[in-house]
């Protein structure tokens, strides 16, 4: 498989952002967390899900459910956030992958902000994966990382975007 390069603006099914969330969002077994702790919380601006109003939402991974940060359209804010990207507006939705930074420090010292990466990187390839298994696409993408704070009203650092959707297109064997 490869990264998936166009997305239809089509509706994708719940269980593409649920599964594909819940796969992406549990915690890492490592050094640098506490048994069942993650260093990230994510982000999802949410443009085309069955029954999910389209917004920009908080994943709960301890729930396994959606926590409204603002309802409406956000598909060219998406876009804007990934470097003006249309992949990022044209996705069923879009992960932004983050962590409180300054507490990931603390904890951590100067291994924090790579500890955070690393887990960011494995959720977003679960992610990509789990979406790849259900039969869509994913695809990393490039960020603006202060105006996605700005946006999702956090002070919690992006480290990684994972666009996950329809594509526009079969992907050759």
């Amino acid at each position: 498989r490869g990264s998936t390069r166009i997305m239809r603006r089509d509706t994708a099914p719940r269980a593409l952002l649920d599964w594909g969330m819940a796969s992406a969002s549990r915690p890492v077994a490592s050094d640098f967390t506490a048994a069942r702790r993650t260093l990230l919380v994510h982000f999802l601006s949410v443009h085309g899900i069955a029954g999910v109003a389209p917004g920009a939402y908080r994943w709960r991974a301890d729930r396994g459910e959606l926590e409204v940060v603002e309802l409406g359209d956000t598909r060219a804010a998406a876009e804007l956030l990934c470097l003006r990207q249309p992949l990022g507006g044209d996705s069923a939705f879009t992960a932004f992958h983050s962590t409180d930074l300054d507490a990931v420090l603390r904890a951590l010292g100067a291994r924090g902000y790579r500890a955070a990466q690393l887990e960011a990187g494995i959720a977003a390839g679960r992610l990509s994966l789990a979406a790849f298994a259900l039969g869509f696409g994913a695809t990393g993408l490039t960020f603006f990382g202060a105006a996605v704070s700005q946006f999702f009203a956090t002070d919690a650092a992006c480290m990684l975007v994972t666009s996950v959707g329809i594509p526009a297109y079969r992907n050759t064997p």
